[in-house]
């Protein structure tokens, strides 16, 4: 898991791009998942991730949705999330998020959703206590 909150303009896109090339490149039979505040935020993720790594389109899909799923016939999935604490929690009963231990998690400092303090807390819980969220300074 990995988690990133941090100010606006920080290169957050940038650093998501990065890790997301170099799994697509290390597991040759995977797809990810770009979850998003916004289809536009996803697709120009998933562009800058097309021009800088020439890879089959059909392994970067574009969701409203994180997926549970970690396996689609015999592609491994990762969940990559952009902007989680913009995003609306719920939608007709259905959570947009959910915690993920193997899924990237980004966003800029907000309003602290309560999904955002669920993660903080699982991250603190599962994962060193002392070990810091990119970018917050944890209150102890």
């Amino acid at each position: 898991m990995f988690v990133e909150i941090a100010p606006k303009e920080t290169g957050k896109i940038q650093r998501l791009v990065k890790d997301a090339i170099k799994y697509l490149n290390s597991h040759q039979n995977t797809i990810i998942y770009l979850i998003s505040y916004s289809e536009a935020q996803s697709n120009q993720i998933k562009d800058i991730i097309l021009e800088e790594y020439n890879c089959d389109s059909s392994r970067i899909i574009i969701s409203k949705f994180m997926t549970r799923k970690k396996i689609s016939g015999s592609r491994v999935i990762k969940n990559y999330v952009y902007g989680f604490d913009l995003m609306k929690e719920m939608v007709n009963n259905m959570k947009y998020l959910f915690i993920d231990d193997d899924a990237y998690y980004t966003t800029s400092i907000g309003t602290y959703s309560d999904f955002t303090k669920q993660l903080i807390t699982h991250f603190k819980k599962s994962y060193n206590r002392k070990k810091k969220i990119e970018n917050i300074i944890e209150e102890e």
